[in-house]
């Protein structure tokens, strides 16, 4: 996160789009509250790094994306995550 801190304030312009993302554990509802959460987070760092909050889109998605399946501990902890696009430079 310093580093795409780093990267947003030496390219001004630079929007990105923040992805919530969690595993299959917890019904669709609270799946959706912890993404939102998890983006936001991320969020807040980028801003307390001096990042200007209008730069930073944010979507959650919930379980509705996984990388893996869900079958097991290791499958599950590579679905809970955030990922980062750029939208503009």
């Amino acid at each position: 996160l310093d580093k795409l801190a780093d990267l947003m304030k030496r390219t001004p312009k630079m929007k990105v789009q923040l992805e919530g993302h969690t595993d299959i554990t917890g019904s669709d509802k609270q799946n959706i509250q912890l993404s939102k959460h998890r983006v936001l987070v991320v969020k807040h760092y980028l801003v307390e790094k001096g990042i200007e909050g209008s730069r930073i889109a944010t979507e959650a998605f919930g379980s509705s994306k996984p990388l893996v399946q869900n079958l097991d501990e290791k499958g599950r902890s590579l679905n809970r995550r955030v990922e980062m696009k750029i939208l503009d430079l």
